[in-house]
């Protein structure tokens, strides 16, 4: 990654953010999710409040979108777990 990378570390820092989110019918109560691409740092306590407030149905499956655009990044948060409907 080099010095592309430690120029954009130092100007304008960018990370994944993994999280979970309340899935309603599943086998588990959460749902693994991660962000599709790194954000900007300074982004990170503002998308994990939007993800307090998500509720997902399932089934869900892996890559699927949960949250399209998320805090107006251009980055969507997608599930990263299989998620079945409770039997």
């Amino acid at each position: 990654r080099g010095k592309k990378y430690a120029i954009e570390e130092m100007t304008a820092p960018k990370r994944m953010v993994t999280s979970t989110v309340t899935i309603k019918g599943g086998n588990y109560p959460v749902l693994p999710v991660k962000t599709a691409s790194p954000i900007p740092k300074e982004k990170i306590f503002a998308v994990m409040e939007v993800l307090k407030t998500v509720e997902v149905n399932a089934p869900i499956n892996v890559g699927d979108i949960v949250v399209a655009n998320v805090e107006g990044t251009g980055v969507n948060v997608v599930a990263t777990k299989n998620h079945a409907l409770k039997i």
